[in-house]
This record gives structure tokens, C-alpha cells and sequence, in this order.
């Protein structure tokens, strides 16, 4: 049961999420969660002995931002991970997107420019393993109920049937 501070907050971020992308200072000033709730430490990500900002992939279409304000909130709140930051993409072809957060070699000695991707559409029936090895990038299937979906006809065989 979501308590209405909560219910506010989401409200908030969902109607910031549909205008902005956030690549400012992610500190705030309020809380959506009581002092209880929130961890009492920083926790950092670490590669090769240095602290790393976790870089997560949105795109223009809304759901993506909030899903990626609603990770940041709870990773920051109530995890403890101050240095998130979203990276843009522009492209809208899967291989592109999979090669932003692939590593380039299996040891992944140089980190990829996205570390994570929360909401990556694939056709149906296609497996991530077809782009890229499992070793580069791991599928942990849908966040959740999967949402609207579409089977697309191919023109050939349209333009066949009409004739």
C-alpha cells in the first residue's frame, strides 16, 4: 500500500519525467520517504578501485524517464547510491542500443557509455543472445507486467492478400 507522500512524490517525478530529462545535481532537499526509511550511508559502484557514476539509458518516450526517476529515487533513498546519471540515446535500433551497454571485450576492462537500460523494447520471440553475447550484456527479462504490444504485418504479404 503506497502511503499519500508517496503517491504525491511518484505523482511529481511522473509529471517532471514527461518534460525533462535530469542530468543535473540529483541532491535534494525533501524526502518522499520518512528518516526511518532511508539508509544512513553512502554506497558507491567501484571499477578498478574508483568510484563510478551509474549511467542509465532513457530515450524521448515518457515511460522510460519514469521508470529511470522511480530506479533513481529508490536507489538513492533508500540504497544509498548518490551518483546516478541518465545518458540519452537517440537511436532507436536495438543493435545500437544493446552495443551502448555491451562491454567490448569479455574481461569488460573498459566500462560501456550505459550501464543500464530499464525499458528496452524487443520484437517478440527475439533473444538478446541474436545481438550480442551472453558474456557482454545479461537480459533480466521485463520489470514487470509486460504492457502494450503490437503484431506487425509485412507489407508483402498484405499487399498479396489484397490483390
Amino acid at each position: 500500500m503506497i502511503c499519500s507522500r508517496h503517491l504525491f512524490c511518484l505523482v511529481i517525478i511522473a509529471s517532471y519525467a514527461t518534460t525533462t530529462i535530469l542530468s543535473q545535481d540529483t541532491t535534494t532537499t525533501t524526502s518522499c520517504f520518512s528518516s526511518d526509511d532511508k539508509v544512513k550511508w553512502n554506497r558507491t559502484f567501484n571499477f578498478n578501485n574508483r568510484s563510478l557514476v551509474l549511467k542509465l539509458a532513457v530515450t524521448d518516450e515518457p515511460a522510460h524517464r519514469i521508470v529511470n526517476y522511480l530506479f533513481q529515487l529508490l536507489a538513492y533513498e533508500r540504497l544509498g547510491y548518490k551518483n546516478i546519471e541518465f545518458v540519452k540515446l537517440e537511436t532507436e535500433s536495438i543493435r545500437e542500443t544493446i552495443n551502448h551497454v555491451r562491454c567490448q571485450d569479455e574481461s569488460c576492462t573498459q566500462l560501456p557509455a550505459v550501464h543500464l537500460n530499464l525499458l528496452l523494447w524487443l520484437p517478440i520471440g527475439v533473444d538478446v543472445n541474436y545481438w550480442v553475447p551472453p558474456s557482454a550484456v545479461t537480459d533480466h527479462g521485463p520489470l514487470g507486467p509486460t504492457r502494450q504490444w503490437e503484431l506487425l504485418a509485412n507489407p508483402i504479404h498484405v499487399s498479396r492478400i489484397e490483390s
